[in-house]
């Protein structure tokens, strides 16, 4: 089944792991790498939307998995739904495993995300402190509980406080030295703003769309709108459709104040 995966012929994959008989661990690990087979052939032919519900189906004809196969088919399954922009799905299948032995530190990081994108924010919040009472060091969980917060305009003291940890764990990571740059711009410190985003920037390769829009509002924002507008045309050009939207009303709204011979 690998071999056939590896080719990228799922039709193969999936008839030799569909021919793996249980009950043996090795029938629980074949029933991941069915649906991982599934999966990846939806992807392939562009057949999302009817894979999932034959995935359930096999699934439930197939029997119960180990726990540990079946968090990381769950998870699995999650990201899949999440790719095709069914997030509330996606956090329904991860909340079947939730309480599971083997869900980790790892899938409880991802529902926040999913969370966090629903605006479900309380349990997102609560699922990211959790993270850190579990870790004090993990800089993820802590940046993006600071980003968070500051992006909602609430609890500033205590979003600095988190953002600060994590860039003292992880002084070269240029995400979180955005959030940094991000919390100055939302508390009118323009300067110190501009210095940690300018940095960001130049960590991450100069062509992260989140980071070239912070930068160029923070640009705009000391009186530097021909550079901020190049910094937004930057933005749009590496931004998703979806990021594009979010980057678009300050775009537009910098380009009328410049001389036509700019824009």
């Amino acid at each position: 089944g690998h071999i056939y995966s590896q080719k990228s012929d799922y039709k193969g994959a999936i008839a030799s792991f569909k021919g793996i008989k249980g009950p043996s661990q090795l029938y629980h690990d074949a029933s991941f790498y069915l649906v991982k087979s599934l999966i990846e052939q939806a992807e392939d032919s562009s057949k999302a939307s009817d894979q999932l519900s034959k995935i359930n189906k096999l699934l439930s004809k197939r029997g119960g998995m180990d726990d540990f196969n079946t968090v990381r088919t769950k998870t699995l399954m999650a990201h899949f739904l999440y790719d095709n922009k069914k997030v509330n799905q996606a956090i329904a299948v991860l909340r079947e495993v939730q309480t599971s032995a083997n869900f980790r530190e790892n899938h409880q990081y991802f529902l926040a995300a999913l969370l966090e994108e629903t605006k479900e924010f309380e349990e997102a919040d609560m699922l990211l402190r959790d993270l850190i009472k579990k870790n004090p060091k993990d800089a993820h969980s802590l940046n993006f509980l600071g980003y968070s917060l500051v992006s909602r305009g609430v609890n500033l003291p205590e979003a600095l406080s988190y953002i600060k940890r994590a860039v003292e764990l992880k002084p070269k990571d240029g995400y979180i030295l955005d959030s940094l740059g991000w919390y100055h711009f939302a508390v009118g410190e323009y300067k110190l703003a501009k210095k940690a985003l300018s940095r960001a920037l130049e960590l991450q390769g100069g062509n992260d769309p989140t980071i070239l829009s912070h930068y160029a509002k923070t640009l705009n924002a000391v009186d530097k709108p021909i550079e901020a507008y190049k910094h937004f045309k930057k933005a749009l050009r590496f931004a998703s459709d979806d990021e594009a939207l979010s980057i678009k009303s300050s775009f537009q709204a910098i380009s009328r104040r410049l001389p036509a011979s700019v824009r």
